[in-house]
């Protein structure tokens, strides 16, 4: 069975670091059917620049990613949707990599486990940011998008073993950031209904730049752990 991992944001080629590190411990060991899932922030479309495109694909393994806050939201609303038989989902791609747009409200199996995905978020520097350039009001995802998320999971009873976002429900969040930090993402209310109904062994998540671990949910930044 193929191997299955999970880290935190990269902001582009920012923080790509540890994600090269373990490429480089794992070169020998994975291989494209082996996936690792980046937890948002990822701008795999930022202006046009296509330079952590190429550094993803030349990884040992696949890429799979979940939309942070910091995405180019106009190239995602444009990107080639399939279903994938593997993932068992609907997908975004980019031609001719192993490079796959996990999307808001869409649910996976995987490994044979469940996913169910939901990404977006708040930039809280968006005020110094430009819009259309580099910041999208799409990081917040819309009414449309949480409602796909809720006939999803009906389909499963809503039931499911690991929650992949960006950032994560609303109450959880005071645990994972410093108070000075804590602000009305609207993102994070639609998690926290989505927690209210779903029962979930475990929930993964970026955004906050802390590796943490607090009962069922864990924050990832430079960690990379196998899902299992």
């Amino acid at each position: 069975m193929a191997r299955l991992f999970v880290t935190g944001d990269i902001h582009g080629s920012y923080s790509i670091q540890p994600l090269i590190t373990f490429h480089n411990r794992m070169k020998d060991v994975l291989t494209k059917e082996d996936k690792v899932i980046i937890l948002g922030d990822v701008a795999v479309y930022w202006d046009g620049d296509t330079r952590v495109q190429h550094i993803l694909n030349r990884m040992c393994f696949s890429v799979c990613w979940v939309d942070g806050n910091h995405e180019n939201h106009d190239m995602i609303d444009k990107e080639t949707v399939i279903y994938d038989s593997v993932l068992n989902g609907n997908i975004g791609i980019i031609e001719d990599t192993s490079i796959y747009h996990l999307r808001r409200g869409e649910t996976y199996n995987i490994n044979n486990k469940s996913f169910f995905v939901f990404g977006g978020g708040l930039s809280i520097d968006k005020h110094y940011r430009i819009p259309g350039k580099t910041w999208w009001e799409q990081e917040i995802p819309d009414g449309t998008e949480f409602h796909y998320g809720l006939d999803n999971l009906e389909m499963i009873d809503n039931k499911v073993d690991i929650v992949l976002s960006h950032t994560c429900p609303h109450n959880i969040v005071p645990i994972f950031t410093s108070s000075n930090q804590k602000f009305n993402d609207q993102t994070t209310h639609m998690l926290e209904k989505y927690m209210n109904q779903i029962k979930f062994n475990k929930w993964y998540f970026g955004h906050f730049h802390i590796d943490k671990t607090y009962g069922k949910f864990r924050c990832l930044y430079d960690d990379i752990i196998e899902i299992e």
